[in-house]
């Protein structure tokens, strides 16, 4: 009964993390590896809950779907970050109106956005933070027993996360958007100065080669800050794991 709690909270991790699986990866396949990893890590986990009515076992079903959820989502924060940031650009770029279907979240999602998905997917597994990830599930169990929430004593934390990652996204765009807006106000000065200028058939044209110039110069910068992002995760994940262990004495009284 024990092992079906850690597999609730593992398969919903990877059910919410789709950087795991893409969306067309077969269900049969995601429960398999999900059954896996619950059998390696819960060897190494001590559970000890006393076998409760059924009420109580639903409950804590429930509860370790959300932690696993709430983990998930943390990861895909990191994801989020980079899609905006390129969503970001092209719609500074005149990129916004080119976008594709992207099947791992159901939406369109420009060209700027995916090459910011895929250069981050490339930077997540070179560094192994996909190590770092089975890793943080496994502490999550010493951190938050089986049997209580993530969320209620860390909401706000997993908020603060949510709006350092949106700061992050904001900072990897904005060097392109600012030199992109400079390239609007100097051409707008030329055709304040060359009234037969067409700024229309110029301008268009010279922002696009003007920002893939500096998106290509930045790129090694961009990386960087990337490989910030994933290094700090574990640690983010630890830290949206703390809570009061006062509280807990009388939660479930």
């Amino acid at each position: 009964m024990n092992m079906l709690f850690v597999f609730f909270r593992i398969s919903a991790f990877f059910l919410a993390a789709n950087v795991f699986f893409p969306s067309r990866t077969p269900k049969l396949f995601k429960v398999c590896f999900s059954l896996l990893i619950s059998a390696m890590l819960g060897v190494n986990i001590e559970v000890s809950i006393a076998a409760g009515t059924t009420y109580e076992l639903v409950v804590f079903a429930i509860l370790e779907t959300v932690n696993g959820l709430v983990l998930g989502y943390i990861v895909n924060l990191c994801f989020y970050s980079l899609k905006m940031a390129g969503n970001l650009i092209d719609y500074q770029i005149g990129l916004s109106m080119s976008s594709t279907y992207d099947p791992n979240t159901n939406a369109n999602a420009t060209i700027m956005e995916n090459f910011m998905y895929f250069i981050g997917l490339v930077v997540f597994f070179g560094l192994n933070a996909h190590h770092v990830m089975i890793n943080s599930i496994l502490n999550s169990f010493e951190i938050i027993p089986i049997g209580y929430s993530i969320i209620d004593n860390n909401f706000g934390y997993i908020m603060k996360v949510f709006i350092e990652y949106f700061i992050i996204g904001i900072k990897i765009a904005s060097p392109i958007v600012l030199i992109l807006i400079v390239t609007d106000l100097i051409t707008g000065i030329i055709s304040r100065s060359i009234s037969g200028l067409n700024v229309m058939i110029i301008g268009m044209p010279l922002k696009m080669l003007v920002g893939l110039i500096f998106i290509i110069a930045a790129l090694p910068f961009v990386i960087n800050e990337i490989q910030e992002i994933f290094k700090g995760l574990g640690n983010v994940l630890d830290g949206s794991l703390t809570f009061n262990l006062q509280l807990l004495t009388s939660y479930w009284m």
